[in-house]
């Protein structure tokens, strides 16, 4: 018989789409550019290059994101926090897991808005 249930419950609130969508970071007056590899309503998964800004990016408690969607004539500007730095299996850095704050505020519902389109297409 097959279990229909996974054997690790999905502990995400919101889908991810693999979309690469330009990302301007904010933080203590530095500017960190860079793209999503996933982004879902509740965060985003950026893939970094460089261990200074990582090391920058870890060191934050609150971060200003600008993301530029396709089409749209300006950046949506959101905040967020480091949930996570990803690893490889070397243990070097390879991205940074950022959650948003402000869930209900106008910004992250244009954001919504934009990923619903993209999951009904």
């Amino acid at each position: 018989m097959i279990n229909p249930f996974p054997k690790r419950p999905e502990k995400r609130n919101y889908q991810r789409l693999e979309l690469e969508l330009p990302v301007r970071l904010e933080l203590d007056g530095k500017e960190i550019e860079t793209s999503t590899e996933n982004i879902s309503c509740g965060g985003m998964f950026l893939p970094m290059n460089s261990k200074k800004s990582l090391t920058e990016l870890r060191e934050t408690k609150e971060l200003t994101a600008f993301i530029t969607i396709p089409d749209e004539c300006r950046s949506i500007k959101l905040t967020g926090n480091v949930n996570r730095v990803q690893r490889n299996t070397e243990r070097t850095p390879i991205g940074v897991a950022i959650e948003f704050c402000g869930l209900f505020d106008e910004n992250h519902l244009e954001i919504s808005r934009y990923l619903k389109t993209k999951l009904t297409n």
